[in-house]
């Protein structure tokens, strides 16, 4: 239950974080104003406390910033409609006044505009089949479509029936569309591995470029984009030999950064997080037709990389995994670590011995390493040995978070085990 209440209060505050760096602190101000206008027009459950309030305003904000080039979609404004009905309670009139009033707010802040808009419902349903399909958890998949875990649940079960070849289901009038994507996507999908991620590089490049994206939908300007993107994966900064136009095209996408020499100049380029989700299957599609993994190459890629890779029993062996993350876990990232321990622990064939992860507790350096490491431990089965290790470490640790994890992992532990180290004797 706390688990899931910070993970919910965790996509909560990235919401909050993306609005405020999407629009100026006046022009929130304002929309809430006439936001809580509409609000007066509901019945009293609808604005039970200013609290309450603001929450309802930034559930219903957030998927219109975040997908403001859909808008005027159709099928995005009825599902916007029914996650305030089904998440909120919002009756159904005042969530559609609701939803029209904030348009045209943003479209009074100048946030939105009036032409330009994507307004096609199979390809809005298709980027939410894709973004459903690809998501790496139903927290990531909120995020990305803003629509609420009522909405998620919903897409997430229909989609899971189209593709068993059930087209009954999901929402009436649209189902003969999404059952169509699902059968197209399907059928690209047994071409190459990656078709779901070309598909996520293009709806983010029409998101993010609107009209100046046409030229790079065509079929081939966008495979030379994915491979580009394919070939930037190294951590430590890819330069390319001249600055072209699809290097601008990534840049102004959000799908690499630059980093920057002291004079100010672009001298490389980095994956951002999305950039390197979008391009992992096409990379490892090339990489393995040819190639073996070795420790220098894994150490060189990108964290998102690495940790797709520790994580796929069909890239990396578990032998290989052990070995990145007991010889090298002081440069790993704390979810690369989290990712490599989890690995070896689901593994029926490997037995994690708590010595081991007392050694690797101790090879890394970073409060937030050793984090990852008590994280995956408090999904272990208590034995003595390691509830032994836990107290050991609280009482060693001069870091209050890992103290404060250690002792959270002695509770969750103490109705499993007669052999729980009292907290007194600890201290």
């Amino acid at each position: 239950l706390y688990r899931g209440g910070q993970m919910a209060l965790n996509v909560l505050s990235k919401k909050v974080e993306f609005l405020y760096s999407s629009l100026n602190i006046r022009v929130l101000q304002a929309i809430e104003a006439e936001f809580a206008d509409i609000q007066k027009l509901g019945p009293d459950s609808t604005s039970k406390s200013s609290l309450s309030s603001s929450f309802l305003f930034l559930e219903a904000l957030y998927p219109l910033v975040k997908h403001v080039k859909w808008v005027h979609t159709p099928v995005f404004q009825g599902l916007l409609t029914e996650f305030l009905q089904m998440d909120h309670g919002i009756p159904r009139k005042l969530a559609t006044t609701m939803i029209q009033g904030l348009i045209e707010s943003l479209a009074r802040s100048g946030f939105v505009k009036k032409g330009g808009s994507l307004t096609d419902d199979r390809e809005y349903l298709k980027m939410a089949y894709v973004l459903a399909a690809t998501a790496d958890s139903d927290d990531d998949l909120e995020l990305d479509l803003g629509l609420g875990s009522a909405i998620v649940r919903k897409l997430k079960d229909g989609i899971s029936v189209l593709d068993q070849g059930i087209t009954d289901i999901y929402i009436p009038e649209y189902d003969a569309i999404l059952a169509s994507i699902v059968i197209e996507v399907n059928h690209s999908i047994r071409t190459h591995s990656w078709a779901l991620d070309l598909e996520r590089l293009k709806f983010k490049l029409m998101e993010e470029l609107g009209d100046r994206a046409i030229e790079c939908l065509i079929e081939e300007n966008l495979l030379d984009l994915m491979r580009l993107l394919a070939s930037l994966g190294h951590r430590k900064g890819n330069k390319v030999h001249s600055i072209d136009a699809n290097i601008q095209v990534l840049e102004s996408a959000k799908l690499i950064e630059p980093n920057l020499s002291s004079a100010g100049k672009k001298t490389s380029w980095n994956l951002t997080r999305l950039g390197a989700a979008i391009s992992f299957k096409h990379f490892w599609a090339d990489f393995s037709q040819s190639k073996a993994m070795n420790e220098a190459l894994f150490l060189s890629l990108n964290e998102t990389w690495q940790k797709r890779l520790v994580t796929s029993n069909d890239c990396l062996s578990t032998t290989f995994v052990e070995i990145i993350l007991m010889k090298h876990a002081a440069t790993l990232s704390p979810e690369t670590i989290e990712a490599s321990l989890m690995r070896l622990i689901s593994d029926v064939d490997t037995s994690v011995d708590p010595a081991m992860i007392l050694q690797l507790i101790e090879s890394v350096t970073f409060p937030w390493q050793k984090a990852s490491v008590l994280r995956v431990i408090s999904r272990m089965n208590p034995s003595d040995e390691l509830v032994e290790l836990v107290a050991n470490s609280l009482a060693k640790s001069p870091s209050q978070s890992i103290v404060n994890a250690a002792n959270e992992i002695l509770e969750l532990w103490a109705p499993k085990t007669s052999h729980m180290i009292s907290q007194e004797s600890v201290r």
